[in-house]
């Protein structure tokens, strides 16, 4: 990976195994020559004197299988990313992902955005937010998924943290009858 840092802006670059497996160490697969390349260009700037960060993500992933299955497919695919502060404990954050002739999971277009509010109600080191995404699959027999997630991060020390979050989402397969599900959830943060 390389990088350039110049204050306001930066630049990175960096490749990885394409084919390498996220469950165990894989050396064999580096040797096949098939990579992910990426870059990344990223500004930080002010509006109405309320401070932004934005990024440009293109990536390139050369073929990684022997059939035309999206996943293995040789594909461009580009990332926007913008999150501005828009009052004092109000930012907004969006993400929108593309992805040209390969499957980034099921979809092709990914768009997800929503609201943080830090601090809320006062409280200094808390956090509470809410997001939604549609996703556009590969797959043309599967509908369009979207969902929806409001979450609240209560700092309760300086190094625990607890999250209660509730997550709807609507499934886009087209095998499936019951296509929303609600997910509650609530995950315990320590930092050593």
């Amino acid at each position: 990976m390389a990088a350039f840092d110049a204050g306001s802006w930066y630049v990175s670059a960096g490749f990885a195994d394409a084919k390498g497996s996220q469950k165990k160490p894989d050396f064999d697969s580096f040797s096949d020559g098939d990579f992910k390349y990426i870059a990344e260009f990223g500004f930080s700037t002010s509006f109405g004197g309320r401070p932004g960060e934005y990024r440009i993500t293109p990536s390139y992933t050369d073929r990684t299988g022997d059939t035309d299955a999206p996943a293995d497919r040789s594909g461009w695919g580009l990332i926007l990313t913008a999150k501005q502060e828009v009052a004092d404990t109000l930012k907004v954050f969006a993400q929108y992902r593309h992805s040209w002739d390969r499957a980034v999971g099921s979809f092709d277009r990914l768009l997800t955005a929503g609201l943080m509010v830090e601090p809320p109600f006062g409280w200094t080191d808390d956090l509470m937010g809410i997001g939604f995404f549609h996703g556009h699959p590969i797959d043309s027999r599967d509908r369009e998924e979207y969902g929806f997630e409001a979450f609240y991060r209560l700092q309760l020390t300086y190094r625990l943290d607890v999250t209660p979050d509730i997550q709807i989402y609507r499934a886009g397969r087209a095998t499936r009858t019951d296509d929303t599900v609600v997910i509650g959830g609530l995950r315990l943060r320590v930092v050593f």
